[in-house]
């Protein structure tokens, strides 16, 4: 069960994988952007609208999260709308990015009676691919080896080093590694 679930992890990290990496090349020189908004009463019944932005641009993705109080946006419905654009440019708003790795939250009024919360943090494209990488490099290198080891169990090998154990009996003469009981190895 627990190889299963894995297998199952590493297949799904593998296609984020492969969208992580398409992502990185499609937004080299352009702006992909999807948008989670809504209009929520908070607050003693003012309108507040909320966002959540997932963009690309420039092989760095970042997540941010926007309120506005007493916002002109107040119409939106209480479901979340979703939106998605691309455009040209880099749609960058940190100030300040390290190897593409940024953080950004403020509080400021937009005008008198709007005040305005934005937290965003970013992250490069180079860092998340091989991340996204690593669990279908471990499930497919289990799976070669157990692959492997039934192939030579099979055929009269050592399951460790594949000596030739056919004239052979209990351990192995080459590497000292106890072999499987011999009713396993008679289908050789």
């Amino acid at each position: 069960m627990k190889r299963w679930i894995f297998g199952m992890l590493a297949g799904a990290s593998f296609v984020m994988m492969l969208g992580a990496a398409a992502l990185w090349v499609e937004t080299r020189a352009s702006y992909r952007n999807v948008r989670f908004e809504r209009t929520v009463a908070v607050e003693g019944n003012r309108p507040t609208w909320e966002c959540i932005d997932i963009s690309a641009a420039g092989g760095v993705v970042q997540a941010g999260r926007m309120r506005m109080s007493n916002s002109p946006n107040g119409t939106l419905p209480a479901r979340w709308n979703v939106s998605s654009h691309k455009s040209p440019g880099t749609g960058r708003i940190l100030p300040e990015v390290w190897l593409g790795f940024g953080y950004f939250d403020r509080t400021w009024n937009a005008s008198p009676t709007i005040e305005r919360r934005t937290t965003v943090l970013s992250a490069p494209l180079w860092i998340i691919v091989p991340a996204l990488g690593i669990a279908p490099t471990l499930w497919t290198r289990g799976a070669l080896r157990r692959r492997r080891r039934a192939w030579r169990e099979c055929h009269g090998l050592c399951v460790g080093c594949g000596y030739d154990l056919r004239a052979s009996s209990g351990a192995c003469p080459e590497c000292g590694l106890e072999q499987p009981a011999p009713q396993q190895q008679a289908r050789a």
